[in-house]
């Protein structure tokens, strides 16, 4: 994944989530380092995220 490697570059890999078919009932959610696929999903996005201050997801609603 080219995106992947541009972001080893600054040292942002650790800071980055997948996020595949978003939006969709099928969606999850993974740390970019994790993530081994060459291609990504439809409907799919990396989220960058630089703050000093830790972020999780929202908790699922029911």
């Amino acid at each position: 994944m080219r995106v992947k490697a541009l972001l080893e570059k600054p040292g942002l890999p650790g800071a980055a989530e997948y996020v595949e078919h978003a939006t969709l009932p099928e969606m999850a959610v993974s740390r970019l380092a994790d993530y081994s696929n060459a291609t990504a999903a439809y409907f799919s996005m990396i989220i960058v995220y630089k703050g000093e201050e830790a972020w999780t997801l929202p908790p699922q609603s029911l």
